[in-house]
């Protein structure tokens, strides 16, 4: 069995915000493609990858201005690739985002993520708005 651990799905608003800031410093070359899950069990057959692991990288949503918007965000995302995986149960896992820089949002997310939503996981960040996870 081929796991692909490293599969990345942008949301629209996600997609949109990082091919944005790309043409603004001159550096989009190949925009960030918005996550279909169709296509992406496409391109899982194409290279004959069994299970893809949905996860999304950088740095949202902690960089958010509110809590609101940071716990909005991670729902957002993690309610997408759920939908996914509901769909193609066989050929997607997740590991979601959580709010880390609002503790009680984190845990309560997590909660949703592993009892409702069928994760195995969370994709965390080396650092949260610029500290390493073990600073105090």
């Amino acid at each position: 069995m081929i796991i692909d651990m490293h599969f990345h799905g942008f949301p629209k608003f996600a997609a949109d915000a990082i091919n944005a800031d790309r043409k603004a410093t001159g550096m989009l070359e190949t925009p960030v493609p918005v996550f279909d899950a169709d296509e992406y069990v496409r391109v899982l057959d194409k290279f004959k990858v069994d299970i893809g692991v949905l996860s999304l990288p950088g740095p949202a949503p902690d960089h958010l201005p509110t809590p609101e918007a940071r716990l909005n965000s991670a729902r957002q995302i993690n309610d997408i690739h759920a939908e996914a995986m509901a769909r193609h149960p066989r050929r997607f896992r997740g590991f979601g985002r959580i709010p880390l820089v609002d503790p009680e949002a984190a845990v309560g997310e997590l909660g949703r993520l592993l009892d409702e939503l069928g994760f195995q996981g969370v994709a965390l960040p080396t650092n949260v708005l610029g500290a390493p996870l073990d600073d105090p």
